[in-house]
């Protein structure tokens, strides 16, 4: 037997503890005689999950504020970019809008991870990047890999250190594009929409994506919506 949360499907038991995770009462009748006995998922049961729509899911299940209280990630970086960008109204009129956009880096300790793993199973520190929507102002935390972070921006993944890395450079890593660096003329952003603009549209594209580095993502990226 299955169960379906946001269109992802779960093995029955695993399914029950993440609808135990989302809801403080049962929310159908086939569970009430169990309700009381299933346990939650906790965050470090669904970061194991291998599936990584079914970690999505699980992460939504969670919700952000209990994420954080639980894990007690540590804040590594914040910046703020002062942003301008323009959108049409509900009048069909240009509005030039003003704002300040921030971006947290956190680690979260392998240890946290790895209860119950063998010395050489332990996990290493993990990071993640923490932003607004700038349209819903919903609250996002995106894992990052910071070595490859490191690497997109000049540096050698294997000397790395955490200090050396910012937020911005973070959330401009998770941006992929097939356009060859310096031939990007503009970035525009529609919540997880993003649209580049090649300077030389007939260009070759890269066979393999590539990161945004910090640079163009600060220089680049011209409205947001």
């Amino acid at each position: 037997m299955k169960i379906v949360i946001e269109n992802t499907e779960f093995a029955y038991d695993l399914g029950c503890r993440l609808l135990k995770l989302k809801h403080e009462t049962c929310p159908f009748k086939e569970l009430e005689s169990v309700w009381s006995k299933i346990k939650p998922l906790s965050f470090s049961g669904i970061a194991r999950l291998e599936n990584l729509e079914q970690r999505r899911v699980g992460i939504v299940c969670l919700g952000i504020d209990r994420l954080i209280k639980e894990v007690k990630p540590k804040l590594i970086n914040s910046k703020t970019i002062k942003k301008t960008t323009t959108f049409v109204d509900k009048d069909g009129k240009l509005v030039e809008n003003k704002f300040n956009d921030t971006y947290e880096l956190f680690e979260v300790e392998g240890s946290y991870f790895s209860k119950g793993l063998k010395n050489h199973q332990q996990m290493e520190n993990c990071y993640f990047v923490k932003c607004k929507d700038t349209s819903t102002n919903r609250v996002y935390l995106i894992w990052v890999d910071i070595k490859r972070v490191y690497e997109t921006n000049g540096g050698q993944r294997w000397n790395v250190d955490v200090k050396d890395i910012n937020a911005i450079q973070c959330i401009a890593w998770t941006i992929q594009t097939t356009v060859e660096k310096g031939n990007i003329e503009k970035i525009l952003r529609q919540g997880d929409c993003i649209l580049i603009k090649p300077k030389n549209a007939s260009a070759k594209m890269l066979e393999t994506p590539r990161h945004l580095t910090e640079k163009e993502y600060r220089t680049l990226l011209v409205a947001e919506s």
